[in-house]
């Protein structure tokens, strides 16, 4: 835990350091160290995966600190930020009303996600199932090679946020401290989307309420004490946001550069945030596909993986065909905690025969969906059930 705490602060320290030598608002010098940090992380990462010393905190908190000391020393002689004028003047004042009641609500939702995270740990579906022991099994091999995993997700999705927490596992602090990485990421997309309003020209009074709109939607606000990537991949997408429109009026490097770390950073850590209508997750009571056998069968089941290889059934109109899918998973939490339903078909479409409810009441099955156009078969049809 020292460890832990050594490194936050000295790479807070230096990150910091680094971003007032590049930009001058408060406001984009913590983003920049906030992007400066992440990207500080992830490049650690990568070179002590090649070296086969991921899992050595030492070697972690070492190489970080010298990354980033060299990075704030090579700035030291960068010349000041050239200021940039708005394309047309806005207010520069808040209404008082206005700014009292912003921070009259804003701050006991900070105090109350704090106070949830500090309390809580890790509960996520998604966390649980698939992200904590996707860094796990990097710890364990020392490097962030594929490993054999009946879970695709863990080897072939994007790992800048699993990065993340490698980081708060490698130090073996509570796993509370998992909870906070979210909770810097809604307080930084707040400062992005502020500034990202300010730059569009919009008056302070319009800033401050677009940002309170956007924190305090349900999404973002349940979002900022779960371990998942959206958030932190949205945050970071709205950072490159801001400096992407500095660049465009400045026309300075620096600029264009926190614009493709930060691109690079939500890229690389969530598919969904460019692909929104991939079928990742599907939630609730589903059916698998549409088959023609009354029950589809289900593999054997294997506590020693995460899921379950499955086979499909098709139905066409011109005839059966079944397909063999084995990289169509369903993802499970552990065995004790789910319950098999069988599903009742339909007159109209068989349904496949089994679903999966937790304790929980959280229903997740993972899906691949075949491409359009291969063997001709209808797409994968989900139906959704009450109980």
């Amino acid at each position: 835990m020292e460890l832990f705490l050594i490194h936050c602060l000295g790479l807070f320290w230096l990150s910091v350091g680094t971003s007032r030598q590049l930009v001058k608002r408060v406001t984009d010098q913590l983003i920049a160290a906030a992007l400066l940090a992440w990207g500080n992380i992830t490049a650690t990462s990568l070179l002590l995966s090649w070296a086969h010393r991921l899992s050595d905190p030492r070697w972690f908190l070492g190489l970080s600190l010298i990354i980033a000391a060299m990075t704030c020393l090579l700035l030291i002689r960068t010349k000041p930020e050239l200021s940039t004028a708005s394309a047309k003047p806005a207010e520069s004042q808040a209404n008082g009303w206005l700014l009292l009641a912003f921070v009259a609500t804003m701050v006991p939702m900070v105090l109350a996600n704090l106070a949830i995270a500090y309390t809580y740990q890790p509960n996520h579906p998604d966390a649980l199932s698939w992200q904590l022991p996707r860094a796990l099994y990097y710890l364990g091999q020392n490097s962030l090679w594929h490993f054999d995993a009946a879970d695709l997700r863990q080897i072939y999705l994007p790992f800048n946020f699993n990065l993340l927490q490698l980081f708060g596992l490698i130090y073996s602090p509570p796993l509370q401290c998992l909870n906070f990485f979210n909770l810097l990421a809604w307080i930084i997309s707040g400062l992005a989307i502020y500034r990202l309003c300010r730059q569009l020209s919009g008056g302070v009074n319009v800033s401050l309420l677009t940002t309170w709109l956007a924190l305090t939607a349900p999404l973002i606000l349940t979002g900022a004490t779960s371990s998942i990537p959206e958030l932190a991949s949205g945050a970071a997408l709205a950072c490159a946001g801001v400096f992407t429109l500095k660049w465009q009026r400045s026309c300075q490097q620096r600029h264009a550069v926190l614009a493709g770390l930060a691109l690079g950073l939500a890229a690389g850590s969530s598919l969904l945030l460019f692909f929104p209508h991939t079928d990742f997750d599907i939630r609730n009571r589903v059916a698998l596909a549409e088959t023609s056998e009354p029950h589809a069968q289900l593999g054997p089941a294997d506590d020693a993986h995460h899921g379950h290889q499955c086979t499909l059934c098709g139905h066409q109109s011109g005839g059966d065909r079944k397909i063999t899918r084995t990289d169509v998973y369903i993802r499970t939490m552990p065995f004790s905690w789910l319950e098999r339903i069988s599903a009742t078909p339909t007159d109209s479409q068989p349904q496949c025969g089994y679903a999966f409810r937790n304790a929980r009441r959280r229903f997740a099955i993972q899906a691949s969906r075949l491409l359009d156009g291969w063997s001709g078969l209808n797409p994968w049809r989900v139906l959704g059930r009450g109980k």
